[in-house]
């Protein structure tokens, strides 16, 4: 959903500019990263992906 929130332009139409969706899942926090990757375009996380301690997790996929 937050991908397609960014697609469409809503996050940036309520907040006023492009933030990140930063998406946490509390029972498998390794996930996070995945996670917030599969949501966001690239140029809005690549600094919080940066800490990423897996390096990639997972390949970035468009929708």
């Amino acid at each position: 959903m937050a991908r397609q929130l960014h697609a469409e332009g809503r996050l940036v139409s309520a907040l006023g500019r492009p933030l990140p969706v930063i998406l946490y899942d509390l029972s498998d926090p390794d996930e996070t990263f995945a996670l917030t990757r599969a949501a966001n375009p690239p140029e809005l996380v690549a600094e919080f992906l940066s800490e990423d301690p897996q390096g990639q997790s997972g390949p970035l996929t468009r929708t």
